[in-house]
């Protein structure tokens, strides 16, 4: 089958590895300049900073050998920090009960090395899916249409996103639809010198900050000391649009407060995330209309985790290549 996957987050970019391995020709569509998706920093940012996704656990026996064979050359590693938890003005550490991993150089770097071996087509937003003939065109965000006709289309993009693609089969569109995912303001500071902080990453029971850490203790990053602060649901709701500079300057206050440090960073970066992670998650693993050839993948159908994208995508394409 000739197949467009719109999306190339770890979801889109496993869908299309396995389909091509099965013999399929692929085709993705990525609305940024890179892959990666919750993975990736946004384009132009420096120094390794991890502004989305922080680490990740194998449990699936599939995904632990992937893991393995990305750490084996050198696409990922074992993030051995110390992390804990802030709660009513103390840090408390607490011990790992299974490995903590990173993609090296940055969380995005196996997804970097899929894309390369995929076809991939950056820029291109789409923003509508259309059934002629018995084949699929895409619609994109300047106005053009796709000048070639797929047999199959599949979806790896956040929920909300897929529900307004997956029009033609009205039921996978609500299933979509009953997924929310929240937004999150995301603030990375570099510093001259080490904080004399206990943990090097920390989820905070806060009314403005969830997470915090350390980001240069991740293997690969090779900066001064760099700290990635991530807003609640709830608050970067209430912010939601907010001006950058207003919700860095916020954040960084929440964040002195927090350490009891207020050394002023040198260096600040901020992005927000309009689809950070799912609520509700589906456990259903992917959705697809067999009839049509028409599915989708992504964490938000498998638990919410970097685990759950790549077998959501693994799966989605163990099923197409049955038809």
């Amino acid at each position: 089958m000739k197949i467009a996957l719109v999306g190339a987050g770890l979801a889109g970019l496993t869908c299309a590895q396995n389909l091509h391995r099965q013999g399929h020709s692929t085709t993705l569509f990525e609305a940024s300049a890179k892959v990666g998706g919750r993975t990736a920093s946004p384009v132009g940012r420096a120094e390794n900073l991890d502004d989305g996704a922080q680490y990740f656990t194998a449990r699936d026996e599939r995904f632990r050998h992937q893991v393995q064979q990305w750490v084996a050359t050198g696409l990922a590693a074992e993030w051995q920090a110390r992390i804990g938890t802030w709660e009513g003005g103390r840090f408390f550490e607490r011990l790992a009960s299974e490995p903590r991993f990173v993609g090296t150089p940055d969380m995005s770097g196996f997804c970097t090395a899929m894309g390369e071996r995929l076809s991939v087509r950056y820029d291109h937003t789409v923003v509508e899916i259309n059934r002629q003939g018995g084949q699929w065109t895409l619609s994109f965000a300047d106005e053009t249409v796709s000048t070639e006709a797929f047999d199959a289309v599949v979806t790896a993009v956040p929920a909300p996103i897929a529900g307004k693609l997956l029009t033609a089969n009205p039921q996978l569109a609500q299933q979509a639809e009953t997924v929310a995912m929240s937004r999150c303001w995301a603030v990375g500071l570099r510093f001259s010198q080490r904080l004399p902080i206990p943990v090097d990453g920390a989820f905070c029971k806060h009314p403005v900050l969830s997470w915090i850490a350390r980001n240069n203790t991740k293997p690969g990053r090779h900066c001064d000391e760099q700290w990635l602060l991530h807003a609640t649901p709830e608050w970067s709701a209430q912010h939601a649009g907010l001006a950058e500079d207003e919700a860095a300057t916020l954040l960084i206050d929440a964040f002195q407060a927090l350490t009891g440090h207020a050394a002023p960073p040198q260096k600040v970066a901020v992005y927000e995330w309009p689809y950070a992670a799912s609520l509700n998650p589906l456990d259903a693993g992917y959705l697809l209309d067999a009839e049509l050839r028409l599915g989708a993948c992504g964490d938000w159908c498998h638990g919410n985790r970097i685990e759950g994208a790549y077998l959501s995508g693994l799966k989605l394409a163990e099923a197409l290549g049955k038809l």
